[in-house]
């Protein structure tokens, strides 16, 4: 067989990023056809009887459909995988897959069967079965570092495709969780009232005395014609305490956003004070000392 005739074969996996059975390639063009696609460097083979497009290989979402049809009986992906179907996290090195008690199999470094007595729930992502959020938090949390685990908490929270409420439950439905106490303790946090790991920092470990008990934690403050969300605020004194995540404010238009919000405010006698992450985590004596200075000054 010419290798033209793989031509068609190696179009059909590039227009689409998911993966192809091997007989299913075969029966609709031929084993030479496959071979010559191999061959040529357009097709790889991911999994054994698994191929796609090699310009999608490295994709989370082809490499989570192939593990998932090479398991079969209704595997899905589980952790990161599916954390980032759910724009949560970043995308993965090693895609958690689940599969039966009983099955044994040689995976190949990328992959990691997670064996199960019964498949938990899922959603469709571009056609390939992911756990519910709620479950890809929670499976997804102790793989990555600690700030980026507690960031993904936050943000499931905030976009609100999770409540606290719905994660403790899960947390204490199944019997193994990696870094339990740590997640738990994040989703109480967000339960609190928390909305970012820069949040908890400060709420619990600098800002968390009695002295700084006159703060409402996310206030929500309508003055001057504007709308305002203030991680701190103290009515009494008209302070308001803003932390700043690295993501969240050094873009020059988030800069430039703050320092307008903050212009406004003072026109209305509110003074913001801005402690950032470095701040917070590297000189959380004088964050405090800034903090207690101003209130006593106002």
């Amino acid at each position: 067989m010419r290798n033209t005739d793989a031509i068609p074969l190696i179009e059909m996996p590039q227009r689409t990023p998911h993966a192809f059975r091997r007989d299913t390639l075969e029966r609709r063009w031929s084993r030479p056809a496959l071979r010559a696609a191999v061959q040529s460097g357009k097709v790889k083979r991911l999994l054994p009887g698994f191929y796609a497009a090699s310009e999608h290989v490295d994709s989370t979402l082809t490499r989570a459909h192939a593990a998932t049809a090479w398991v079969g009986s209704g595997s899905i992906a589980l952790g990161e995988a599916a954390a980032s179907a759910w724009g949560l996290c970043e995308s993965p090195r090693i895609i958690v897959a689940t599969a039966p008690l009983t099955m044994s199999r040689a995976t190949p470094s990328w992959l990691t069967l997670k064996r199960l007595a019964e498949h938990p729930p899922s959603a469709l992502w571009h056609g390939c079965p992911v756990a519910l959020p709620a479950r890809a938090v929670v499976t997804a949390y102790g793989s990555l570092p600690r700030d980026q685990a507690d960031e993904m908490v936050y943000r499931a929270v905030r976009r609100r495709i999770v409540t606290p409420e719905e994660l403790s439950r899960l947390i204490s439905s199944l019997p193994s969780v990696r870094h339990r106490r740590a997640l738990k303790s994040t989703v109480s946090a967000t339960a609190a009232g928390s909305e970012s790991f820069l949040e908890t920092v400060g709420l619990k470990a600098v800002l968390a005395s009695q002295e700084f008990a006159c703060f409402i934690r996310q206030h929500h403050l309508r003055t001057d014609g504007a709308h305002y969300r203030l991680d701190m605020y103290d009515p009494a004194t008209r302070t308001a305490v803003e932390l700043d995540g690295a993501v969240a404010h050094e873009s020059p238009g988030q800069r430039a956003r703050d320092v307008r919000g903050d212009a406004r405010l003072a026109s209305t006698s509110i003074v913001t004070l801005r402690l950032t992450y470095r701040d917070l985590t590297e000189r959380p004596a004088w964050c405090r000392e800034i903090v207690t200075r101003t209130l006593a000054h106002r």
